[in-house]
């Protein structure tokens, strides 16, 4: 995208700002949550983690994400138009969080998983796991839980993956395989990858059901 869009090309830049402040964000946000709160208090109950070197960085990543989040706000204000010093923003502070967060979850990638292999069995971590989704509800499910999947099946090992989706309480499993992740894929993606496409696009979501009023449909 260029330095200075052309109006014509506002929904770009507003379908994108409301990916990162609807999705993204919302989703690392909880996460840290997740594992500030819940996650890390449950793993030193059997062992030491570098948990200070963790706290300052969750710190520090949520901190640039506020400032990127304040820029899509402006975006959204403006419906997209006449947005040259945020798109400005944007390119400055975005490839900066790219590689923070990159390095954060390579940093926790090399400790996390050689602990739970070693002091956890696969039956525990999936208790805690289950916890976690419980504590974000159906909401957070549906925002988080598709983009862990697709990456979880690019990046892991079919036996981690297997054992992943095992863990997932069923009906949630249900919701995922029937609306959240065909939802994600048609809606979410699109609206992430808006600032690359050639023409706007026509979102449109994917129901989970056919029952009227469906309650996960309309969070």
């Amino acid at each position: 995208m260029s330095d200075s869009p052309e109006d014509k090309e506002a929904w770009k830049l507003t379908l994108f700002s409301k990916w990162y402040i609807e999705y993204l964000y919302e989703s690392v946000h909880e996460h840290h949550d997740a594992e500030e709160k819940i996650y890390f208090p449950w793993m030193i109950t059997k062992t030491a983690i570098p948990e200070k070197e963790f706290g300052k960085s969750h710190e520090e990543l949520m901190s640039a994400m506020a400032e990127i989040k304040q820029c899509c706000a402006e975006i959204i204000k403006k419906g997209g138009k006449g947005c040259s010093a945020q798109v400005a923003t944007l390119k400055e502070k975005v490839p900066k969080f790219d590689v923070d967060m990159r390095a954060h979850l390579k940093e926790e990638e090399e400790t996390v998983p050689a602990l739970l292999r070693e002091n956890f069995t696969h039956e525990e971590e999936g208790q805690i796991v289950e916890q976690i989704l419980q504590a974000g509800g159906l909401g957070l499910a549906k925002k988080f839980l598709p983009a862990v999947l697709l990456a979880a099946q690019e990046w892991t090992t079919d036996a981690f993956y297997a054992d992943f989706v095992g863990s997932i309480p069923p009906p949630i499993k249900h919701l995922v395989d029937k609306y959240f992740l065909p939802d994600f894929e048609n809606v979410v993606m699109i609206m992430r990858d808006a600032p690359t496409l050639a023409s706007e696009p026509k979102l449109k979501r994917v129901p989970c059901c056919g029952i009227p009023f469906c309650f996960p449909c309309l969070i």
